[in-house]
């Protein structure tokens, strides 16, 4: 991965486990977000810094963001490194705020270029509600949920796995539909 002229790693937030702070815990797929930030952190040798991206829903007992940072700077992340973007609720609008946030750090630019990492299956709709934003974007994908299959009588058997994978593409196909009628 060349950092070229990057302004930023941006991770977008998955969400947070739904118990007091002191005990709560970042879901599966931000977790595997902020890991694959904090990698490409190191890998790019600290010279990029990181954005978190992304709201708790209304009444969640914990912050997404809270708990990224807590993580991050246990990992070794300097505190002036990693930035915080903790109101947005959607895609678009972690794009807007992020936006915000790199105008104000770096006055004057036309355009960003951001390392944007999230999963691979909510890249078709990240990435574009960037670029839309004059940022250029460089996909990073990460918690990948398909790959080589074996058929067999045991692949008829529904799973909970199947299910849960089902239903984050369902979620994802009604996202992506409501963001191209939006223009978003």
């Amino acid at each position: 991965m060349r950092p070229d002229g990057a302004s930023a790693i941006v991770v977008l937030a998955g969400a947070a486990s739904d118990a007091p702070p002191e005990r709560a815990e970042l879901n599966g797929p931000g977790w595997r977000r902020l890991w694959r930030g904090v990698e490409l952190f190191w890998e790019l040798e600290g010279r990029v810094p990181l954005i978190f991206s992304g709201g708790a829903p209304r009444g969640a007992l914990a912050r997404p963001g809270d708990l990224a940072r807590r993580y991050a700077l246990r990992f070794g992340i300097p505190a002036d490194d990693f930035w915080l973007e903790g109101q947005s609720r959607t895609t678009y609008e972690s794009g807007l705020a992020v936006r915000a946030l790199l105008d104000e750090k770096f006055p004057g630019r036309r355009t960003h270029r951001i390392l944007l990492v999230t999963s691979a299956w909510h890249m078709p709709r990240a990435v574009p509600s960037f670029a839309r934003l004059a940022m250029e974007v460089v996909p990073v994908p990460c918690d990948f949920r398909s790959g080589a299959q074996r058929f067999g009588v045991r692949t008829l058997v529904p799973t909970y796995e199947a299910l849960a994978t089902s239903s984050f593409a369902l979620r994802e196909w009604i996202g992506l539909a409501v963001y191209r009628l939006r223009g978003a």
